[in-house]
């Protein structure tokens, strides 16, 4: 029967958003022009520095190992691998939201304004927006996911967010304000959107139902699964050998629908997280629990199956409506707050530009239009305005 329709909406943090600035003729950014290539830097050495508050590369590292930890958990079944070259060419964009978060911050700090428990709460809620609706884990459940590394990274990035939440909530009450007949609005909206999303959930269903139907009638499991699969087998962990211990940790309904059966067992279509899984018990080697003692433990050889499902088929809590709408009304004052601080704001980029070349794994090309500074100033190592992205 089918679910339920609901919304999944993805909500950008306001110290995310960077808004078009000014030219600042008094106070441009400077660079030294070393232009020391990414893996020539070590993990104290600024990336870019506003007003004084500098952005390492460690931080950045670690920022991007928190993005990866995201997108792993909202993919279970997406090798390491997949997930870490999903994410190739995002260093640049950490160090562009690192302009308006320090603008933002240090007008929280000019200001006397500091995070209150609805703040922390809100902040917490807008980073978990980003794993969907139906499958989203608790704040408390994804930190204890994390290593200690990145639970600091995340512990900051909530700090953060809740004292810049607190800087628009007092500072600008009437746009942080939500009325009750825009939410009536935007329910109407979601209406629309799980209607279409709707018939798409409808139409993974019977994908999957084909699939299953095609390797009952004697079909190559792998061949179907070359076919309709969305993830192709390199990318995807459950093609190959797999520990049960670790399919039971991290796909429990997966584990289960396999446990105890026979060689070339195919699973129903199992609905997990944003896609719909038909596995395939291929083979058993080796035998015994993974152990020290154990030089040939039991493996299960896997194929998969992967049918995704839309991203609107489930109803969004009332707080995501509110949110999203929140983000909308606040757009303006955010960039016009951006704009006057920007103007007069110090930036730095004591190591050069060039080393983006590397940090993103990508050649020059396309980067310049997402760094926040202009092409031009990837070979001189000079930022221009980084609102703009035009170099002087």
């Amino acid at each position: 029967m089918l679910k339920a329709l609901r919304i999944t909406m993805i909500l950008a943090v306001a110290a995310s958003i960077c808004g078009c600035g000014k030219s600042r003729s008094e106070s441009a950014a400077k660079g030294d022009g070393n232009d020391r290539t990414w893996g020539e830097l070590g993990g104290d050495d600024v990336i870019v520095s506003v007003n004084g508050v500098a952005l390492t590369k460690s931080e950045m590292a670690s920022r991007q190992r928190l993005r990866e930890a995201v997108l792993a958990y909202k993919m279970p079944t997406a090798s390491r691998d997949y997930v870490r070259n999903s994410l190739k060419g995002r260093l640049p964009s950490i160090a562009k939201a690192h302009l308006p978060r320090s603008i933002y911050l240090g007008e929280a700090k000019r200001r006397g304004i500091t995070a209150e428990e609805e703040d922390i709460k809100e902040a917490k809620a807008s980073f978990m927006r980003q794993f969907g609706v139906e499958n989203r884990p608790s704040f408390e459940k994804f930190n204890k996911s994390l290593d200690e590394l990145d639970q600091k990274t995340l512990a900051d990035e909530i700090a953060g967010n809740a004292t810049i939440n607190a800087l628009f909530r007092k500072a600008y009450p009437k746009e942080y304000a939500v009325s009750n007949s825009i939410i009536a609005e935007v329910a109407e909206d979601i209406d629309r959107r799980n209607r279409i999303a709707g018939k798409a959930y409808t139409n993974a269903l019977e994908t999957a139902a084909k699939a299953i139907e095609r390797i009952k009638a004697g079909e190559d499991f792998g061949d179907v699964a070359d076919q309709m699969s969305a993830v192709p087998r390199d990318q995807d962990m459950l093609w190959g050998e797999v520990y049960p211990e670790d399919l039971e940790k991290m796909l429990p309904d997966i584990f289960v629908a396999l446990a105890g059966k026979d060689v070339d067992t195919v699973t129903d279509a199992l609905e997990l997280d944003d896609a719909i899984h038909i596995v395939k018990l291929i083979d058993r080697v080796g035998s015994g629990r993974r152990s020290m003692m154990n030089s040939n433990p039991e493996k299960w050889v896997l194929g998969e199956i992967v049918i995704r499902l839309p991203q609107y088929f489930r109803i969004s809590p009332d707080g995501d409506v509110i949110a999203h709408q929140r983000n909308e009304q606040l757009k303006s004052v955010r960039r016009s707050l951006y704009e006057k601080c920007i103007a007069t704001a110090r930036v730095e980029y004591p190591n050069g530009t060039n080393l983006w070349e590397r940090a993103s794994s990508k050649s020059a090309r396309g980067i310049g239009g997402s760094l926040p500074w202009g092409r031009s100033n990837l070979k001189t190592g000079k930022a221009g305005n980084p609102a703009k992205g035009v170099g002087k």
